[in-house]
């Protein structure tokens, strides 16, 4: 039915209450019920909804009576008990009725409170907020999609962890501060080079319309520069929002996992200083590499990093970050744990920690000599996260510095028996073509280049070629027949042992694995670095945007630990790259509508999807970008 309001002709969604007649099949009792119904039309045809169940009411089967609760609950439904100049059902209405249309109005709040995922009820327009003007329907148009849930997620983290006010306070004005979120998130939200970064803001995100100073996207040379610039204050930047989140998330920080990966290049790198071959952890060997190390806590949060030559061993690093670390907590203690893996823990460096009064856990690099004199009672048999057997026990070493904790692993066992018989696989099949060739022509006879031979594959097989004896028959200098014969396998009960070393005092066995288990978290980092946030490979060719391409990463990589943390809290483990995809369904989009003498373009956020709005519910994000409105007159 159209109402006139203010002289606009509006027309409301017409509902009215359905009756049913029921019989009990027990009793033959003669009943009705009555359902609230919303009709309304899609392309022309008629549709209905059920609204409201209403129950079996005996004032409902007077037929006026239902019409005129209908017009009352659509009045609280559409909100329009107020309006001037409307008439009012629900004032009709007796005491007890009116409270009864209060308790179904309550319940159709609290159902669609509770049914978030189900389609919502039609609605008209809030008339005192509303702006009525006609438009040529066949003419609305969107155009120009661009990507903005991410985006939009990232800044009001960066917003939390107070990175503007940081970037001010360094001396960056407004726009600069703007640019400098902007490449950050970039590399949080599309990890790519520059240049190709330039141009997925130009054509695929709306990230550079979050920010009020600018009016188009930067190109490529506007983010190299903020890049080197944002390197300059890596340290600063890390430990601001180190602090920030330990603040915001209300943690204690107890642990420092401590570990060293590297990257490669792609080319030649002749005049790069850090660029040096060496062991690379992605078997590229046939690349220059580079490390960098990192400290996180248990939470994954970024303590500190350093960038190194890519020949650096692993273990020579760790006592210059703890110096490091320790001048830059002047103001505070640095009493923290720290957890290592086997490279880092040398004798040399285990040494400088006790001496220094530091606490540590680490994977032993060596095995305890005659480790079963030492074990006084039955091991403690527990799972890991994927609920695999695993037994430690913590030894009596009363005479040695450290404490080490025993540990088997069944399926470690497995993989490392598995090992060990492809290992001897393979060295029988060398010594198989070795012996071929002393019998075929051209093959190799002579008795020292045959033993050559045997100690390239003698090399390549060090875990397990003492167990073979070896004999070559030799005539005037030339071998003619090798044979070997196999001693016995590696003893069974090496395998799936290794050791845990802490100089920690007063914890059980249990507790001591548990928090050598959180090293997980720096394997986590690097491999979220690595694959969600794309920093290898490295194609710059000078090492100061080597260092900003990885401290930029680096930025993004705490931001993106914010974000997760709290997710993690409601329970949503996913990694960053599918968290990106399912924000990206949220776009910003031009609207184009046509009326008689101009035309009106809208630029605004599409409504974010069910999973997207959970996690802005999650994230605290109540608010989107606002709508901007643009008038183009015709001549």
């Amino acid at each position: 039915m159209p109402v006139v309001y203010a002289g606009i002709y509006i027309t409301f969604v017409h509902m009215f209450i359905r009756q049913t007649k029921k019989i009990n099949s027990k009793h033959g009792k003669v009943f009705f019920q009555y359902v609230l119904i919303q009709a309304y039309r899609i392309n022309g045809k008629s549709r209905q909804r059920n609204v409201l169940y209403l129950g079996s009411h005996k004032f409902l089967q007077d037929k006026e009576l239902r019409r005129k609760t209908t017009k009352a609950l659509e009045e609280k439904i559409y909100n329009t008990l107020n309006l001037e100049g409307a008439h009012c059902y629900y004032d009709e209405l007796e005491d007890e009725q009116k409270n009864q249309v209060d308790l179904w109005y309550a319940k159709y709040l609290k159902r669609e409170q509770q049914e978030q995922e189900h389609q919502h009820l039609s609605q008209p327009a809030d008339l005192k907020t509303a702006t009525f003007e006609q438009v040529d329907t066949s003419t609305i148009d969107i155009g120009q999609c661009r990507e903005v849930g991410a985006e939009w997620l990232c800044l009001n983290m960066a917003r939390e962890l107070k990175i503007g006010s940081f970037l001010s306070s360094k001396g960056f004005f407004n726009k600069e501060t703007e640019l400098a979120l902007l490449s950050v998130i970039s590399r949080a939200v599309f990890p790519a080079s520059e240049h190709k970064t330039a141009q997925w803001l130009e054509q695929n995100s709306a990230l550079w319309e979050l920010f009020d100073t600018m009016e188009s996207a930067p190109n490529r040379f506007a983010l190299y520069r903020m890049a080197e610039g944002l390197s300059k204050h890596f340290d600063a930047f890390t430990e601001h929002v180190y602090q920030n989140t330990m603040d915001l998330f209300s943690l204690k920080d107890t642990l420092m996992i401590y570990d060293l990966t590297n990257t490669y290049f792609e080319g030649r790198k002749l005049s790069s200083i850090l660029a040096k071959f060496g062991r690379s952890k992605e078997k590229r060997s046939d690349c220059k590499l580079v490390s960098f190390s990192a400290v996180v806590n248990k939470y994954g949060f970024l303590r500190y990093s350093r960038i190194d030559q890519g020949n650096i061993s692993d273990s020579s690093t760790l006592l210059d970050m703890i110096k490091e670390l320790k001048e830059k907590s002047k103001s505070r203690q640095l009493d923290k744990v720290v957890v290592m893996d086997a490279g880092i823990a040398t004798e040399d460096n285990l040494e400088v920690l006790r001496k220094n009064g530091e606490k540590y856990v680490c994977v032993s690099p060596t095995r305890l000599e005659d480790y079963e004199k030492y074990i006084s009672q039955e091991m403690t048999e527990i799972t890991d996260k994927r609920k695999n057997k695993i037994e430690i026990k913590l030894l009596d070493t009363t005479n040695k510095p450290d404490k080490w904790l025993l540990v088997k692993s069944e399926m470690k066992e497995k993989k490392e028996h598995s090992m060990l018989t492809r290992s001897e696989q393979k060295f029988e099949e060398k010594l198989t073509v070795i012996q071929h060739g002393i019998h075929k022509k051209g093959g190799t006879k002579k008795i020292n280049k045959v033993w050559e031979r045997i100690g390239r594959a003698k090399e390549s097989c060090k875990r397990i070629h003492g167990n073979y004896d070896i004999e070559v028959k030799e005539e005037k200098g030339k071998a003619v027949q090798i044979s070997w014969t196999k001693k016995g396998s590696a003893p069974n009960d090496r395998c799936g042992v290794y050791f845990i070393r802490t100089n920690l005092n007063g914890n059980t066995d249990e507790q001591i694995w548990d928090i050598y288990n959180t090293i997980r978290e720096v394997e986590s980092t690097f491999r979220c670095l690595k694959t969600d946030l794309r920093i290898r490979p490295v194609f710059h060719q000078k090492d100061k945007y080597s260092t900003a391409h990885i401290h930029l990463g680096l930025m993004a990589y705490q931001i993106v630990t914010a974000i997760r943390h709290r997710l993690k809290e409601h329970y949503i483990n996913t990694d960053w790259t599918n968290i990106v995809r399912t924000m990206n369904s949220q776009k910003m989009n031009t609207i184009k509508m046509k009326m008689r003498t101009k035309e009106v373009h809208i630029r605004k956020v599409s409504l974010p999807e069910k999973p997207v709005e959970h996690i802005y519910k999650i994230m605290g994000i109540k608010e989107f970008p606002k709508p901007v409105k643009k008038y183009v007159v015709y001549h």
